[in-house]
């Protein structure tokens, strides 16, 4: 009896201190997370009464030392992952870099004018020997106005906002950690081929060339290819709301404009962008219109 009640407890133990082990969190580290080749990483584990660790690099290699230090041989993306037990594990993502990037940092700048105005198409370039890129514009008064628009070393951004707005114009590479920025501020003047000059009036851009289009004022072409400019968008059937109650495509609806602005006076009184949250892209144009 007494050994049958000494065994149930050994089994108890036992049992107790397996799901306690399983209820301890991993506990480790991994330093530098950004590495140049060439250059070892640290690894420790400090798992309370681990038993069995392994940490796997990534690429094929494996250390069961509980601590030591890696050199990758290439450069790259690597998820390096440490297993307790064979039963609970934590990743570390490490970036290994090109020893000469941040010599090819410094020698990198953007190339692009410290002021615009509204409408403008306006040029940003690298300057430096990069392989890709990526470009971020952010308006500094929307947190979430936050576009990706270009992974070239030459892009163009056309600034819609009316009012006089700063924006931070970023630039990501894949293989750096720190980026490079420029600040723009974009004043709110039309271009004088809308029209407007300093001090007028400043309707919205896009209201601007859909009543061109209707008044024919200048080419056709020109304005609805401006309209396509300011949306962001080479799709000819996005989604048109006229007055909350026909959908029509965009080259369609445009060149209706063209035909009712020939047979009577047409006014556009709003128009208003109707954005993807996702994706910060626009998915309907909202256009309030009456006849005069």
């Amino acid at each position: 009896m007494i050994l049958y009640s000494s065994l149930t407890l050994l089994i108890l133990i036992a049992l107790g201190v397996k799901v306690l082990n399983q209820d301890v969190q991993v506990r480790a580290t991994v330093h530098p997370l950004y590495v140049e080749l060439g250059s070892p990483i640290h690894f420790s584990d400090s798992t309370w009464n681990a038993q069995s660790v392994t940490w796997d690099f990534g690429n094929g290699d494996v250390s069961t030392q509980r601590s030591g230090d890696y050199t990758f041989k290439k450069k790259g993306l690597y998820q390096v992952r440490l297993t307790i037990d064979n039963s609970r594990s934590i990743n570390y993502e490490v970036v290994v870099k090109d020893p000469n990037i941040l010599v090819r940092k410094k020698n990198t700048k953007i190339l692009a004018p410290d002021t615009a105005i509204i409408c403008e198409r306006v040029p940003f370039t690298v300057d430096g020997k990069v392989d890709k890129c990526m470009w971020y514009f952010k308006n500094y008064n929307d947190k979430y106005n936050d576009h990706v628009y270009s992974d070239e070393k030459y892009a163009v951004y056309t600034f819609d906002n009316l009012r006089t707005t700063t924006y931070q114009v970023t630039l990501k590479f894949p293989d750096m950690e720190d980026s490079l920025t420029h600040t723009i501020t974009v004043l709110p003047i039309i271009m004088y081929d809308c029209g407007c000059y300093p001090g007028d009036h400043i309707p919205n851009p896009l209201q601007n060339y859909l009543q061109k289009i209707i008044d024919r004022k200048g080419e056709y072409y020109t304005n609805y290819n401006k309209i396509k400019s300011l949306l962001r968008t080479n799709k000819d059937d996005l989604t048109v709301l006229v007055n909350g109650t026909k959908e029509i495509d965009l080259n369609t609806y445009c060149k209706n404009l063209r035909l009712m602005g020939k047979q009577n006076s047409l006014e556009i009184q709003e128009v208003e962008k109707e954005n993807d949250s996702i994706h910060s892209g626009v998915v309907r144009l909202l256009v309030t219109q009456i006849s005069k």
